[in-house]
């Protein structure tokens, strides 16, 4: 008979087996993975993290440009909500490397083949956008459904659905209400920053927790950048969630999200609800304050960060 630790390494190996084109175990719970793709295809690091499976790669190469600048890490954020299987850009806190990463919880109820499989799609899929010109992503996703982030984020929940995810939220413990459009919302365990998650599914996405931070019309450079990069470095920080921005008709929406894939279990559930509030915790209300340019300045000069603001504008 397997003990608990034989049980997991050998269900995360044949997870990975049935996904990657080549899976070799480095460690006693560490694996390096070739997913297919062909030249694009990333290494990736997974580890064993106690009851978490996590994947990080750096990516990098010559095909693969990550200039340090506003309208990249923009675009990180953009990029995040429409990455598949939880996947998530990131930066590291210090060096402000690119990371492109992704967790699974592991419990009993998860469908560790179906998670392994969804995330090693999102990995791939962000190694490409990052090696192609953005243009030609763009144009690659225009004809395929629920194209954009923004629509996306308002596919309708039917009332079956909608039912599922009320039951869903009651199993997990978290007490839940009917909000307009059919979706569910939770009120998130943040501290004292008011923030409530959505919930909504659909077949093609699969189920989507999200919470808003904010709707911004208009910021500074500084304030722009400083926000970016705290919610990119918190992406490193925070299992499971990832941060996202949204084109809006009243401006930019700044927030969270977890991607739960098909029908999640009960503890995905629970596991993305506090990964929501640990991020809100995080960000919610400094994000309010970086919008005053003097302190977002402030905040990129004591992080060292102030050299990736343009030339033409001034931290003092």
């Amino acid at each position: 008979m397997m003990s608990p630790r034989e049980a997991i390494t050998t269900a995360a190996t044949e997870s990975l087996r049935r996904t990657a084109d080549t899976v070799e175990r480095v460690g006693l719970d560490r694996w390096t993975v070739k997913l297919a793709g062909g030249e694009r295809s990333p290494l990736v690091t997974v580890i064993w993290d106690k009851n978490w499976l996590r994947f990080e790669t750096a990516p990098g190469g010559k095909d693969v440009q990550t200039p340090l600048n506003l309208e990249h890490f923009d675009r990180l954020l953009l990029d995040n909500a429409g990455l598949r299987g939880g996947a998530k850009f990131g930066l590291d806190g210090d060096s402000c490397d690119l990371l492109l990463t992704a967790e699974i919880p592991l419990h009993e109820d998860v469908d560790l083949v179906s998670r392994v499989r969804e995330v090693c799609a999102g990995l791939r899929q962000g190694m490409i956008q990052l090696a192609c010109k953005r243009t030609e992503y763009l144009e690659s996703q225009a004809t395929a459904p629920n194209a954009t982030p923004k629509d996306r984020l308002q596919e309708p929940t039917s009332a079956a659905t909608w039912r599922s995810l009320i039951d869903l939220c009651t199993e997990a413990g978290w007490p839940c209400a009917e909000h307009v459009g059919g979706r569910v919302a939770v009120r998130l365990e943040s501290g004292g920053a008011y923030c409530r998650a959505l919930l909504e599914s659909s077949d093609q996405t699969g189920t989507r927790v999200r919470v808003v931070l904010g709707v911004v019309r208009s910021l500074s450079e500084a304030s722009r950048l400083a926000s970016a990069l705290l919610l990119l470095s918190g992406c490193r920080v925070v299992r499971l969630a990832r941060a996202t921005i949204v084109p809006a008709e009243d401006g930019t929406t700044y927030g969270w999200e977890v991607m739960l894939g098909d029908e999640p279990a009960a503890e995905e559930m629970n596991c993305a609800l506090v990964a929501l509030s640990i991020a809100c915790r995080l960000t919610a209300r400094e994000l309010r304050v970086l919008e005053e340019e003097s302190v977002a300045k402030k905040y990129l000069a004591t992080r060292g960060w102030s050299s990736l603001l343009p030339d033409r504008v001034v931290c003092s």
